[in-house]
């Protein structure tokens, strides 16, 4: 069965039209390609056909294959305005290389002028996104120096704190429950020794020695509230890496030739 014409939707599903059964399907691969140059035609119908694809049917196809090399470069613009815009520098590098870019099955010819603007913007373009990509790796290291520091200043400040509740229990000063509790927790065998050492002495407390314990415990409070918080420093804010694009301008008198 002959087909009378073949159109290709957005979703790249192929139909025909059929004189006797309307509009059919054809069934295609999902790249948009077609299988073979025969295909198998379902009429919705719980029933199929063979079907030969005509010339225009077959020039569809080749053309979707050509599209497919295209990647990374595309063609716009008319007359003085023509431009190739790349999006990707390995097709960029290639086409310098071949002297030309194919695009749909369109061959356009880069004159060594071109090749060398070409060659000068991708590494321009390179520098660029290197430079952003630098920039934000700098900055992510700079954030994780703070905040090691920032954590260091903390199990430091805590150490200090530890010892110091060591030598108040020891000479009989007024500790707070919640910093006996941290020396306890922190290194049981030397809350054992701060407590028996303290037994054995006896210690009278003054009150502007009971005024000064009390202002340590309040400040040892806050110290560590602060070393359980979040970290102070804010996250590293990356700048976005540019899109790879580089355009070149066409000349009209530039070489086009068929494929």
């Amino acid at each position: 069965m002959q087909i009378g014409s073949l159109t290709n939707n957005k979703a790249n599903i192929y139909s025909v039209q059929h004189p006797a059964q309307g509009s059919t399907t054809i069934i295609g691969k999902k790249d948009g390609t077609l299988p073979s140059d025969t295909l198998k035609v379902s009429h919705g119908l719980g029933t199929s056909d063979t079907v030969d694809i005509s010339q225009a049917e077959q020039a569809l196809k080749n053309h979707t294959e050509n599209s497919a090399v295209t990647a990374g470069v595309h063609f716009f613009g008319e007359g003085v305005s023509r431009k190739l815009r790349f999006t990707d520098a390995g097709t960029l590098h290639q086409a310098v290389k071949d002297g030309f870019v194919d695009i749909g099955g369109q061959h356009y010819l880069l004159s060594d002028d071109m090749k060398k603007t070409l060659t000068a913007q991708d590494k321009a373009m390179q520098k660029l996104r290197q430079g952003v990509a630098n920039a934000n790796m700098l900055q992510q290291q700079s954030v994780q120096i703070q905040r090691q520091g920032e954590s260091m200043r903390k199990s430091s400040q805590k150490e200090s704190r530890v010892m110091q509740t060591v030598m108040r229990i020891m000479h009989g000063r007024k500790v707070s429950m919640r910093d006996e509790k941290e020396l306890a927790e922190t290194s049981p065998d030397l809350y054992s020794l701060a407590k028996s050492i303290a037994a054995i002495k006896q210690h009278s407390h003054s009150s502007k020695e009971e005024e000064e314990d009390n202002k340590i415990s309040k400040q040892n409070d806050k110290d560590r509230e602060w070393e359980t918080s979040p970290s102070s420093i804010p996250d590293a804010v990356d700048q976005p890496v540019p899109e790879y694009e580089v355009d070149i301008s066409m000349p009209e008198s530039s070489v086009d030739i068929k494929a």
